[in-house]
């Protein structure tokens, strides 16, 4: 729902699982690094100039990631579309292995458009519908970098007891302990030498405690006071670690995301599908896997029940302000009806224009709300005025639309004519304001046709059907119906 602003600076985030080594942490920075110089040299031969399209490129590696700081340069600002230039430098990349790469280049970035949430009790229950999940999602058209944040960690040992060592009464916790022990050390002895405090800790030596099968020779002490081989008394399996694990309400949380080409898919479209068909899929399939859309979804759903909340209470108070005076119920309709017109016209030309709608989008359509109300107004404020005569309505009508034109006419004028160098600005840093213009523009152009042409029919069958209610109405029609001669009736 939030404009897409490039910026001319951005940052690519790159980050490899815990296990992986710095060597090829250091080999996905160098791939992405000279994909990226490949781009530029493509780019800088077919401009045909000595200036570069980049100007400045860092690069920092850590441990398990890396990232690149990237500045265009003024040429690049001008020729470059960001978007195109991004796209083609992910597609230089090619196979990036179990790494992720992130480009952040918009105002307010998030590096990816869906985000859903899984949760559930089993491991197990929670992986099978995290791929059955994936799947059905990377079915869409447009959607690429699916992922989900499960990262793998280092290689861990599990350890559990034997039904024997149950009935020797050892515990899970006293054998993890002694296990602790043995491979981290000890507390025995702590003393002070200077300010700092020093600990003494007994551990096996280092060449034990590099085997596996030295681990299962390790001896455990039993409740009993005797001693066993760990090996007699638990199972040991290696089993792939995870470095983060996420919880919620005491269930393990796992966050699915991913990136969607605009030019092939729409966001809030995948998002009703997910909802209305995929989700009830999942929990068909896997009732004790929860399901729900990621915060960034929430906080733009529950914006929008905000706007939509505000705006009926807008509406609600233009209503009262200006049945007050008028002193009925029916004629403020007349003017609200302008409202939903101008906000249609807003809609008509983000498709025109080929712009999505978004938060500014919204604002603006909001705001064109009170203008062509006005508009209606000033229409209709004549007719009141001049109400007291004995024209037709037909005639106070026409008299109405001449008089007011030419100030419903300068008033969009006017707007339009500070509105437009909005519209035109062609820099990156004005593109968020575009949006809430262009609804402004196209909300008063429409909304003003509605003012003059809508609101006065609309009143006019209003005035209609007031007209035949009046004690006047109903008398000169009795008295029309009397005055017929009676028909002969037929023998």
């Amino acid at each position: 729902m939030n404009p897409d602003v490039t910026k001319d600076s951005f940052w690519v985030s790159i980050e490899l699982p815990q296990s992986a080594p710095y060597s090829e942490t250091r080999a996905l920075a160098t791939q992405v690094e000279q994909a990226l110089f490949t781009l530029r040299d493509e780019l800088d031969g077919a401009q045909g100039n000595n200036n570069s399209v980049i100007v400045g490129v860092e690069t920092i590696v850590w441990e398990h990631g890396a990232g690149l700081w990237l500045e265009l340069s003024a040429t690049g600002r001008q020729q470059l579309h960001v978007e195109q230039f991004i796209r083609d430098w992910r597609q230089r990349i090619g196979d990036i292995g179990r790494g992720k790469v992130d480009f952040i280049f918009k105002e307010g970035d998030e590096p990816y458009d869906i985000e859903l949430m899984l949760s559930a009790n089993d491991d197990n229950t929670l992986s099978a519908a995290a791929n059955l999940l994936k799947q059905q999602l990377g079915a869409f058209p447009g959607v690429f970098d699916l992922i989900d944040s499960s990262e793998p960690g280092k290689p861990e040992i599990g350890l559990r007891l034997k039904p024997e060592a149950e009935q020797l009464g050892l515990r899970v916790e006293q054998l993890a302990e002694q296990v602790r022990h043995g491979y981290y050390g000890d507390e025995v002895h702590r003393f002070l030498r200077g300010r700092q405090e020093v600990k003494v800790m007994v551990r096996y030596p280092l060449e034990f405690r590099q085997s596996l099968d030295q681990l299962k020779t390790q001896p455990i002490r039993l409740p009993n006071g005797h001693n066993a081989a760990l090996g007699d008394l638990a199972d040991i399996e290696l089993k792939p670690g995870y470095s983060r694990i996420n919880r919620e309400d005491r269930k393990r949380v796992l966050k699915i995301q991913a990136r969607i080409d605009p030019t092939r898919a729409d966001v809030n479209q995948i998002y009703g599908i997910l909802e209305n068909r995929i989700f009830q899929s999942v929990r068909q399939s896997y009732p004790a896997a929860q399901l729900k859309i990621g915060q960034q979804r929430q906080e733009q759903q529950a914006l929008i029940s905000a706007f939509t909340r505000n705006t009926i209470i807008a509406l609600l108070v233009i209503y009262v302000l200006i049945a007050v005076p008028f002193k009925s119920y029916g004629k403020p309709l007349i003017f609200l009806l302008a409202a939903p017109v101008a906000w249609c016209g807003a809609v008509l030309a983000h498709w025109a224009v080929g712009l999505p709608l978004s938060m500014e989008s919204l604002t603006g359509m909001i705001a064109a709300s009170g203008v062509v109300v006005n508009d209606s107004l000033v229409l209709m404020d004549y007719i009141r005025q001049h109400g007291t005569s004995d024209k037709p309505v037909e005639k106070l009508i026409e008299e109405a639309c001449i008089s007011r034109f030419r100030p419903i006419l300068l008033a969009f004028l006017t707007n339009f004519a500070g509105f437009l160098p909005t519209l035109l600005e062609t820099s990156p840093q004005a593109q968020f304001l575009i949006p809430m213009t262009l609804s402004l523009s196209a909300g008063l152009l429409i909304g003003m046709f509605a003012s003059l042409i809508l609101t006065p029919v609309c009143y006019a069958i209003l005035a209609g059907k007031a007209a035949a209610q009046t004690p006047a109405a109903v008398a000169v029609s009795s008295c029309v119906n009397k005055a017929k001669p009676a028909e002969p009736s037929p023998e």
